[in-house]
This record gives C-alpha cells, structure tokens and sequence, in this order.
C-alpha cells in the first residue's frame, strides 16, 4: 500500500494551534489504497508537544537545532512514496492530500506539488495567498515571480514531494538555529 508521510517540525507549539493541524490530519481523505503516517519532530532543549498530536509519531530533538534540521530528523523516520510538509500552526484541508497525491501519476515528471494550507493567525484560519492561478504553473515561474517580488510565492507547508528526490536534494538547510 502507498505511504505518505506528514512531517511537522514544532517548537514551542501553540497548543490550540498544534490540536487543529492534527484535526486536519485525521480528516484527510485520500486516495483509494493510499495511507498515511504522521511524523512530528520537536525542536528546543523543553518539549512539551507529545500530548498535543494524536496519532502522530512523535520524537523531540532534546536541544534547539533550527526548523531545517528538525524537518530533516523527522525525514530520517519517514518510510512513505512521498512527503508532505505540515507547519504545526497550519490546516490541511480534508481533501488536501487526495488532490496532490495523483498529480505524481497524472505528470510523470513533476518533482513536487503544493496544495493550500491555511495558516492560523491570531486563532483564524487565514489561507496562503497565491500569485498564479491553481494547476500546472510553467517551469520558471515561481522563481520568477519572487525575482519581480522578492516574496516566497509557495508556502512550503502544504509541499509534498517524492520522499527520494527530497532526500537526494539532502532534505531542508540546515540554517544555525538562534536561541531566543
């Protein structure tokens, strides 16, 4: 049966918002003889999200390591065909999952697909505004609108992807995490 894996890196999770991005996990529907798992990896010296993701195979780091590095211990444990990329203060939709996963097999070829993830802003579900229209967007056109913007035109949560291309690419950078 085809696997996809959810990672969620957290730290010092809202917990409000980390039980509606788990919500959002168990509505999903996917595609026939699809599943799923969910991975959550926290992030910072004093974990306190285990209890707050159901269902969701959780491990903390023990130290603050950075949102990439953490993304990349949670890829570590994914045993999925693809990756799907969940910030713990975001929503998937319930048919989020089932609209990207046939995308692999309706483009042989595409690396990767984004679908919409609502962010959660002051307890609102606040949806990531897109620049193009939905549907295949023309190799060349994201990078160019951020060179017009200077703005990220694709949220990184709501990414999904081949589990091995992200690996061959070495996950997600490692930037030096800062204590705050």
């Amino acid at each position: 049966m085809p696997l996809i894996s959810i990672i969620t890196a957290v730290r010092k999770p809202v917990p409000d918002y980390l039980r509606q991005a788990a919500a959002g996990v168990a509505s999903q529907r996917l595609p026939a003889g699809w599943d799923l798992e969910w991975l959550v990896q926290e992030d910072g010296d004093t974990p306190t999200a285990r209890d707050l993701c159901p269902g969701a195979l959780y491990e903390a780091n023990g130290a603050q390591l950075g949102t990439g590095t953490t993304r990349n211990f949670a890829l570590s444990r994914a045993r999925g065909d693809l990756v799907a990329v969940l910030d713990y203060d975001d929503v998937l939709l319930p048919d989020g999952l089932a609209t990207l996963i046939p995308a692999f097999d309706e483009h042989p070829g595409i690396g990767w697909t984004i679908g919409q993830a609502d962010d959660l802003i002051d307890g609102q579900r606040v949806p990531y505004p897109l620049a193009y229209p939905c549907g295949m967007v023309p190799a060349g056109t994201i990078g160019r609108l951020y060179e017009e913007t200077g703005l990220c035109q694709a949220a990184c949560a709501g990414l999904v992807a081949p589990t091995d291309l992200i690996r061959a690419f070495g996950g997600w950078g490692a930037l030096p995490a800062r204590r705050t």
